[in-house]
């Protein structure tokens, strides 16, 4: 078991986001994904740029110490109208391509969007490891009004971590 393990038994917590759009936009997402197979759980940075309007500072960040989160965490699920989850490893993931589209509302420091993600292998392949899964809820953080924006860049692996779903 470890970094090298390749499992569809991903589950993932959005952890935080900064983004804003003006026509072109760019972004930064972090998000926790956690295997029960692999046995690791790790942080993982999403950037990339792309178009989009409004901006958002939100999310929750749990300090790695905390273990056990409450946060919404999000299987990767082979469900109608979202495309099928694929193995793969945390080391697969961190230099894959991807795309994040959002779309939330939010005021006086609380938002809501819906956040769907995808990751892509690196080496070209047309097979997703996953395709539009949403990992969206409830943030906090500064922003307001309504914003939108789909953005294409890497993921990134940031750090181990003991974050993990309930």
């Amino acid at each position: 078991m470890g970094w090298n393990t390749k499992t569809t038994d991903w589950q993932v917590c959005g952890l935080g986001q900064v983004g804003y759009g003006a026509g072109y936009a760019a972004g930064t997402y972090l998000c926790c994904f956690y295997s029960a197979t692999a046995s690791v759980s790790g942080l993982y940075l999403f950037s990339g740029i792309g178009a989009g309007i409004g901006g958002n500072a939100s999310g929750v960040i749990n300090p790695a110490d905390y273990g056990d989160v409450s946060s919404p965490w999000t299987s990767l699920t082979n469900t109608f109208l979202v495309c099928g989850v694929r193995e793969f490893s945390g080391n697969d993931l961190n230099g894959a391509m991807g795309r994040i589209t959002s779309l939330g509302v939010g005021g006086f420091g609380v938002n809501y969007g819906v956040t769907c993600i995808t990751a892509i292998p690196l080496q070209g392949s047309s097979d997703a490891y996953f395709y539009s899964q949403n990992i969206g809820g409830l943030g906090f953080g500064p922003g307001g009004g309504v914003g939108g924006q789909t953005i294409s860049g890497t993921w990134g692996f940031a750090a181990t971590t003991n974050l993990r779903p309930w």
